[in-house]
């Protein structure tokens, strides 16, 4: 069922999510290794997408049920899902639904950011300054100093000493310089798609933050006056929350990132990463698939064993005149499809595969000695074993004329679309 796999595959994704998450927050948020983390996080946001649909190992579970070579196989039965249920329909759209208006208005919220800051950027670019590949756009008090890809929206109201408006421009020009505006383009398409899960807003969150960490590090001429005219920053309106502004929430987090030195993070914690990644990939892109391999008895060599009456009570494989049903084996097919239906609980577990049922035609042509060889799950099994022992009554087979008992093996398959 193509909701289920859905869902297991953002149940999955989810899951990689929070490890990832979790493992940033243990080993790496105060590393001062910035770049590293930024790569780190943007990496593990592209893998939490890609790795549920990887398919790279499996394991295989052979099992194997031995079948006479000589007993008749009829056609495989192929039993096809059902209809779903309207009660599991009306849940079903109703997490569509909600997973939609989710999407929508995180989709409409960045478009609505996205509009305003594109119209304000077009309407003002001709009084825009060229400088190094970049255009400073004067805001007059309309938005704060921040930078939006090639651009530096910078608010001309502010009283600032030609040092600290340097100290500023550098800053968002770092900004400008390492593409972060793509980076936050990227978080929005995973905030889209995993909106429900609150981990992928803590990605936004220390992506962002380490946009800020880079540009303070390589902005900053003397610490002291750096860390003072963050602090008069702080006090200033919150830009839009898609470019980045030079005065962010979390002033007093820089600061003290600023005034703290971590040691080069240890080679060991880069080999930690390198198992986790490979522990996420084995997880998550592991299956294990359960075939079914039919070994054959040679206890009846050839056909020709039998070809002599024993006992009016041997049961054959393989006769003169094989059984077949009332009305043909059309009709019987016909029989099958109309009775037969996928067992609930196997359909929401989403388990399928082929049940291997034996039976008896005996002399008079009724059915009997109904056994599952191999099964696949206890509803699936109980109602191959019903359809069949609810059967009309076939036409015997014969050898040397006379009516004789037949084994016969018919394979049912149940299919998920």
């Amino acid at each position: 069922m193509q909701a289920i796999e859905f869902f297991n595959y953002l149940l999955k994704s989810s899951i990689c999510l929070i490890f990832f998450y979790s493992f940033y927050l243990i080993i790496l948020k105060n590393q001062h290794c910035f770049q590293f983390n930024r790569f780190y996080l943007l990496v593990t946001l592209l893998l939490s997408m890609v790795l549920p649909l990887i398919k790279m190992f499996s394991l295989s579970i052979n099992s194997s049920v031995p079948i006479n070579s000589s007993i008749f196989i009829m056609p495989e039965v192929i039993v096809f899902e059902q209809e779903i249920p309207k009660s599991a329909t009306n849940w079903l759209n109703l997490f569509y639904i909600i997973y939609g208006l989710g999407a929508i208005y995180i989709i409409v919220r960045f478009a609505y950011q996205l509009s305003s800051i594109l119209k304000f950027i077009y309407k003002n670019k001709k009084h825009s300054t060229k400088n190094n590949g970049y255009y400073i756009i004067d805001t007059n008090g309309k938005i704060p100093t921040s930078s939006f890809y090639k651009y530096i929206l910078w608010d001309n109201t502010q009283q600032l000493s030609s040092s600290d408006k340097t100290q500023i421009i550098k800053h968002e020009q770092i900004h400008i310089k390492e593409n972060h505006t793509i980076d936050v383009i990227l978080t929005v398409i995973f905030q889209t798609i995993f909106w429900f899960n609150p981990i992928i807003w803590f990605f936004k969150k220390s992506l962002t933050d380490i946009h800020e960490y880079i540009a303070d590090y390589n902005a900053f001429d003397e610490l002291n006056s750096y860390t003072k005219l963050l602090a008069k920053q702080a006090l200033l309106p919150q830009g839009i929350s898609i470019a980045h502004s030079f005065k962010s929430i979390d002033i007093i987090k820089r600061i003290n990132m600023l005034n703290t030195h971590s040691k080069p993070t240890p080679f060991y914690r880069y080999i930690i990463i390198a198992m986790v990644f490979s522990f996420m990939l084995f997880t998550m892109s592991f299956s294990v698939e359960k075939t079914n391999n039919w070994k054959t008895e040679n206890s009846l060599p050839n056909n020709t064993a039998n070809t002599n009456i024993s006992t009016s009570d041997e049961v054959f494989t393989i006769v003169e005149q094989p059984a077949f049903p009332d009305g043909g084996m059309t009709t019987f097919y016909e029989y099958i499809s109309r009775n037969i239906s996928y067992p609930k609980t196997a359909r929401e577990k989403n388990i399928e595969g082929r049940v291997y049922v034996e039976f008896i035609i005996e002399k008079n042509g009724t059915i009997s000695n109904t056994k599952v060889l191999k099964g696949i799950h206890p509803e699936c099994d109980a109602i191959a074993l019903k359809i069949l022992s609810d059967a009309p009554k076939w036409n015997p087979g014969k050898q040397n004329g006379k009516a004789v008992k037949q084994k016969i093996v018919l394979p049912i398959s149940f299919r998920l679309i």
